[in-house]
């Protein structure tokens, strides 16, 4: 049990100085890129991510997770990983290539098709990246890991901001992403020195991709459900619109990502081990109780404060983005207290759970659409609001039912954090300074000093 704690600890800290630096370089290039480049252009990027999204889980297909979790994994699993990622990258990137241009029509937009044919180039150097990204998080990596993901995102962000001062517009987000994916790559196999032939076993294949199938297809319902919002914008309001909504969203997902990244790289390579009930039921209760007062911390102090940060980061041209950015903070709370409890789920391998919930709200996002599509934008974005809190209280439902936890323990602190932040916004909203700077700061100061009850009682259930 010691051991596992060192694990967590030292893969916590390392995994949260990646992430930590990996979001300060892109809060920081926001700032940069969100005054050269327009709404529409990140409007047009927007509506291309979902393709993108959609087939880099297919190239994976939950195979790479597999191998994390399979405790005496071989080399030739390994290549196994490598041969698929690599082949199906290959096909969905030609598929993607000639299909490109049938979005120009579409949205009415000339450059759709392109930026979709360049973006697609990312899908191959994920892939051939794979098997040695995948090694290191099994291996505990943390820090080199670090260091590497660090170095390549600053390095795409150069570049990036670079081609949108000389004009290139919404290309320069995308070799942003081309850039980033290169060094990466190079970075991770000069560092892990793994060598891999073009091995296939199809045994291998067959035992990875049973615990990866259910799981890959919950990830491109999720994927579909979470980007179809934006391109449903995009077709029955405006690209302007649907720009507004991706950057608003890329700034939610901030928060968001790290925290899933952080305990899907960190908590999943370690829980995944171990097999007492009881000591994995106090591992997850523990990870409940510190990530909620984390998670708490941080979206009491951006719900409030969305036009500040909207200021801040993008500048007054983007301050039409406030309301759409404040309900996409507390959909964000409640998508990342879900995250926790899907990454529960899958850790004790029962992954057709997640497969069963993605259905049932990606079948919801549907019926909500449906309803909200001709109802214009704002009705969009909060049917987006409603299917993240239901969402998030039907995974941690089935988590709670599948270890047997009372769901009230479980709800307990989310229900006494949302009261809290309610006061606090409560608060807030009459605090009225002029000086965007100082607002932020009485706001931050009031909002502090409302959490301290909360903290007090996370810790008090830690004891």
């Amino acid at each position: 049990m010691r051991t596992s704690d060192n694990k967590i600890k030292n893969g916590l800290v390392w995994n949260s100085v990646n992430y930590l630096v990996k979001y300060g370089l892109q809060f920081g290039s926001v700032m940069i890129l969100a005054r050269l480049l327009s709404p529409h252009d990140y409007g047009l990027i927007g509506l291309i991510t979902i393709f993108i999204t959609v087939s880099e889980v297919i190239c994976d297909s939950g195979l790479a997770g597999a191998l994390i979790k399979k405790k005496d994994a071989l080399k030739i699993d390994f290549s196994t990983l490598f041969v698929y990622s690599t082949v199906v990258s290959l096909v969905l990137f030609v598929v993607l290539f000639f299909c490109a241009p049938l979005l120009d029509d579409f949205y009415n937009e000339d450059c759709l098709g392109s930026l979709l044919r360049l973006y697609s180039v990312v899908l191959i150097l994920d892939a051939l990246a794979i098997v040695p990204r995948t090694y290191m998080i099994k291996k505990f990596m943390f820090k080199k890991l670090s260091i590497i993901t660090t170095s390549s995102s600053l390095l795409g962000i150069m570049v990036a901001i670079l081609l949108a001062y000389f004009g290139y517009g919404p290309y320069s987000i995308v070799w942003q992403y081309i850039v980033c994916s290169f060094f990466f790559n190079v970075f991770v196999r000069v560092t892990t020195n793994v060598r891999l032939g073009l091995e296939f076993s199809l045994s291998s294949f067959k035992e990875q991709f049973a615990f990866g199938i259910n799981t890959t297809v919950a990830n491109v319902l999720k994927s579909v459900t979470e980007n179809l919002f934006n391109n449903i914008i995009g077709k029955s309001t405006s690209v302007l619109q649907a720009g507004y909504y991706t950057q608003g969203f890329k700034i939610m997902q901030v928060p968001v990502t790290f925290f899933m990244s952080l305990v899907d790289s960190t908590y999943f390579p370690v829980l995944s081990q171990i097999h007492d009930k009881t000591e994995f039921c106090n591992k997850i209760r523990d990870l409940n109780i510190k990530t909620l007062g984390i998670i708490i911390l941080i979206f009491t102090f951006l719900i409030p404060n969305s036009k500040e940060i909207i200021y801040i980061l993008l500048g007054e041209n983007w301050l039409d983005c406030e309301w759409t950015l404040t309900i996409l903070f507390i959909s964000g709370l409640f998508i990342t207290w879900g995250n926790i409890g899907r990454n529960v789920i899958k850790c004790t391998g029962k992954t057709f759970l997640i497969l069963i919930y993605e259905i049932v709200v990606f079948l919801l996002a549907m019926i909500g659409l449906f309803f909200t599509y001709k109802l214009g934008y704002d009705a969009i974005v909060l049917c987006f609001l409603i299917i993240s809190i239901i969402k998030s209280l039907v995974i941690n439902y089935i988590g709670c039912k599948e270890l047997q936890i009372s769901v009230w323990d479980s709800l307990k602190p989310l229900c006494s954090s949302v009261i809290s932040l309610l006061a606090i916004c409560l608060i807030l909203s009459f605090v009225s300074i002029d000086n965007i700077y100082l607002s932020l700061v009485v706001k931050f100061s009031i909002s502090m000093i409302g959490l301290f009850p909360l903290i007090w009682m996370c810790r008090y259930n830690i004891k």
